[in-house]
């Protein structure tokens, strides 16, 4: 009784819908509507026109004829493609009335329709009554069954784990007393992991948290919804999808544009779905729609986008779901590269000329010029092509989009008024990390297809949180398509597995970047217990400040605090105590080397110009120093060496660095500061620290002392000292303290000795006394030892090896 209900119900309708949408179809692909609109119209708008003064006799017989040729041959081929469609629309109503009278009188020919579409309803329908536990437990064992749950138990990576789940003796109450008893397959999916003993195992073992299993379900919703909308193909919207063959007749030919042109509108190149660019698109469609300065430049950093834009737009345009006014457009990208390589540049100009006019003849092209700016301006690497480009700006029968960045944009044409005003500036901003994980989770599909892995839901969501925190020059969705392409090649050809775990996201991160990552091993965990004694195999004395700096790396590495940057710290005391020392011995530590460390002297910082020596100058054009420090090297030590010496406008700008954890230059845009272990240093307060040392005050009072008596004589400002994550103070060195780092010095000597020519130096008592008593200075600590050494001993070893009197292996003691 109820496939007789569906037969000669919906059934029916179905029948009676794929039977209107074919036949609307086939005017739409023969074009008919057009073809009846431009019966006499020239072929391919091909027609000649006066272009002499005067009157030629032959010259107008000659028009005459071309154009009327050209029009007969038009309403030809048009008459014949009409007459095609008239034909086929026939054919069609024929055998759809052959079907409806089969579908009327034979009803059980058609049983495997109806068990299709009953399967596909109940897919798309995942909707439960759960007023009781066995309604629930019912609806639970439907969705273990259901390819929903196989696909997210899969994506999980715990499908072969999975044995027989106990529905029986779950706790449901949780769901029966909800005020709305209808719940989605969502709710039940989060019941059954909150709930079910083996899948809460499960979750624990393999860290899946309830953001994955969420996402999980949305990527399954989207790709139903997308296989769904496939299969219904008697759909207008499916069917319209498809140009026209008659349309292309309606628009002129364009030889020369297409030999540097890659089309943009070609359904090969949509494989990827836009996710969150929709309100771009629209302002892109409405802007080429104006009928004066319908041209665009869109701005966006590299990696953000913005060919993805223009495919959704193009695509928009192939599958008639644009605005009319952009009706059988073709989006073509002009490869101006290829163009300027085949000849010079003045033949490259009047190819670029023709090719405009070829456009403006057709009268159906968008034209995409990349990296529009290397073609408006004059410079290194750049060909000036204004002249040709602003002649097809102002032609209003061809559209242009322009793709740069926004520093170019105000570098390069923004200055020149005169191009800037026929251009409409539209911004492209990354997504945001919901919507980067959507755009993964089209691509993966792609990766695994070409890398002949499987990627996991969260090893998608560990990409994503990864590149947010560590890869900085770039935006998403590139960063984080990058990093996963990049997971995938390590995970198949290095680790030879089959399956992309999330741990090899930070495994490779690990090795590209030379920083700790992902879950800690038993190396770096004894490194972390004894960090302090780590440091203080370099730093002497300072035990409360060591202290203080390991407990902090501490918090970082393990996550515990929310954290902006790896760390910010404010080194305060005397000169030559070892505050430049352990930044070194951090970045040597931290990060396996000392060329993790950059280093900022404020005393080279003064006057007016001190902002845009840091970052960057739009009157020079030029990048700024600390802006190429922290481009170049994302990850380390930034030392800012006496900070009391910068000026107020330096201090303002690092409270926003270490506010926000980052750094915005000259041209707009923001570097990260993530990743830098932000230490700054300063003598300030020198003598007040001896002084209360002396009398013998406690570390913390010290320190809870010297920030209220830089307060108090505004050497700093309080909103910059709470910036700091901590206050660090180093007292000065007593001479136990130096002869101690003298030791450490000597046996760094004795490692270059040996290293280079076999031999030591043997560091005896009194080469210590002798060392530290000259090196010795309470004004600057032991900034002094190394000259000491220098002189008392490592000049003494050059004149021996100088003179022979040295042999291999053997033990230098210095008289």
């Amino acid at each position: 009784m109820e496939f007789f209900t569906w037969h000669y119900g919906e059934g029916l309708r179905t029948l009676l819908e794929i039977g209107h949408n074919y036949l609307v179809f086939i005017f739409h692909l023969f074009s008919t509507t057009t073809l009846l609109r431009t019966l006499l119209s020239p072929w391919k708008r091909l027609y000649q026109q006066k272009t002499n003064p005067g009157f030629n006799l032959q010259e107008f017989f000659e028009r005459v004829s071309f154009n009327a040729i050209s029009r007969g041959i038009g309403f030809i081929a048009r008459l014949i493609l009409i007459f095609c469609s008239l034909l086929t629309a026939a054919t069609w109503l024929i055998v759809w009335l052959v079907l409806l009278i089969l579908w009327i009188a034979l009803p059980p020919i058609f049983l495997p329709w109806y068990w299709l579409a009953k399967r596909d309803k109940a897919l798309q329908t995942e909707n439960y009554q759960l007023s009781d536990n066995k309604q629930i437990k019912t609806a639970l064992e439907t969705i273990i069954k259901s390819p929903r749950f196989r696909f997210i138990v899969e994506r999980l990576g715990i499908s072969s784990q999975l044995t027989n789940l106990d529905i029986q003796n779950l706790d449901l109450d949780q769901l029966t007393k909800k005020p709305n008893p209808a719940s989605s397959p969502h709710d039940l999916i989060k019941t059954l992991w909150e709930t079910e003993p083996q899948l809460k195992t499960l979750a624990k073992a393999n860290k899946i948290e309830s953001s994955a299993i969420l996402s999980a379900c949305n990527w399954y919703d989207r790709a139903l919804a997308f296989q769904t909308k496939q299969k219904q193909f008697w759909k207008l919207e499916n069917l319209l999808s498809k140009p026209g063959i008659g349309y292309d007749l309606a628009y002129g030919y364009t030889p020369t544009l297409d030999r540097y042109a890659v089309v943009m509108s070609d359904p090969n190149r949509f494989y990827q779905h836009l996710v969150g660019r929709s309100k771009a698109v629209s302002e892109i469609e409405r802007t080429l729609t104006k009928q004066v300065e319908g041209n665009i430049i869109m701005l966006g950093e590299p990696g953000v986008g913005k060919r993805t834009v223009v495919y959704e737009l193009a695509k928009k345009i192939y599958e008639g779901h644009s605005l009319p006014q952009l009706k059988l457009m073709r989006v073509l990208e002009l490869d101006i590269v290829s163009l300027l390589t085949s000849s010079d540049v003045p033949a490259s100009k009047a190819t670029l000329k023709a090719i405009l006019q070829e456009a403006a003849a057709a009268g159906n092209i968008i034209l995409v010029i990349n990296n529009i700016d290397n073609h408006l301006a004059t410079g290194d690497g750049r060909s000036d092509l204004s002249e040709v480009i602003i002649q097809g700006l102002t032609d209003t029968r061809v559209r242009i989009i322009g793709i740069t960045t926004p520093e170019n944009y105000h570098k390069y044409i923004k200055r020149n008024a005169f191009v800037a005003q026929h251009f409409e500036a539209v911004e492209i901003n990354a997504p945001t990390k919901e919507e980067a994980i959507e755009i993964l989770q089209d691509w993966t599909a792609v990766l695994e297809l070409r890398h002949k892995v499987f990627i996991l839901q969260q090893t998608i969501l560990e990409t994503i949180e990864k590149s947010d925190k560590l890869i900085s020059e770039t935006p998403f969705p590139e960063k984080a398509i990058k990093l996963l392409e990049e997971t995938a090649i390590y995970t198949a050809q290095t680790l030879n597995q089959k399956v992309v775990l999330p741990d090899f996201v930070d495994e490779l991160l690990s090795q590209k970047l030379k920083i700790p990552l992902g879950e800690l091993t038993a190396q770096e965990t004894d490194k972390l217990k004894t960090f302090d004694e780590l440091i203080h195999k370099r730093i002497v004395g300072q035990d409360e400040a060591v202290q203080q700096l390991a407990m902090s790396l501490r918090r970082t590495r393990l996550g515990t605090g929310v954290q902006k940057t790896l760390g910010t710290f404010l080194f305060l005391g005397p000169t030559g105590v070892g505050k430049t020392e352990t930044a070194k011995v951090l970045a040597q530590s931290y990060f396996g080397n000392l060329e993790a460390l950059d280093r900022l002297d404020m005393a080279q910082f003064q006057g007016t110009e001190a902002i845009e020596r840091l970052i960057g100058s739009i009157t020079t054009q030029e990048p700024g120093r600390l802006v190429r420090m922290l481009s170049d090297k994302p990850f380390g030590v930034l030392l800012i060496d006496e900070i009391e010496k910068a000026p107020q406008t330096v201090n303002n700008l690092f409270l926003t660095v270490l506010d926000e954890g980052y750094l915005t230059d000259a041209f707009g845009k923001k570097i990260s500061v993530a990743n830098k272990l932000i230490i700054a240093t300063s003598n300030a307060g020198s003598e007040f620290i001896r002084e209360k040392v002396n009398e013998g005050m406690a570390y913390d009072q010290l320190r809870d002392a010297l920030i209220e008596f830089i307060l108090k004589e505004k050497i700093f400002s309080p909103e910059f000292i709470n910036r700091f994550e901590a206050v660090v103070v180093y007292k000065p060195l007593t001479k136990d303290q130096l002869r101690e780092i003298a030791r450490i010095l000597l046996g760094e000597v004795n490692g270059r000795l040996q290293k280079e020519h076999e031999i030591s130096v043997k560091i005896t008592d009194r080469l210590l006394d002798q060392v530290t008593q000259e090196g010795y200075d309470p004004q600057f600590g032991a900034r002094h030892l190394q000259r000491a050494i220098a002189r008392l001993v490592e000049d003494q070893v050059a004149r021996k090896i100088l003179n022979d009197e040295v042999i291999k292996g053997e033990e230098i003691e210095i008289p």
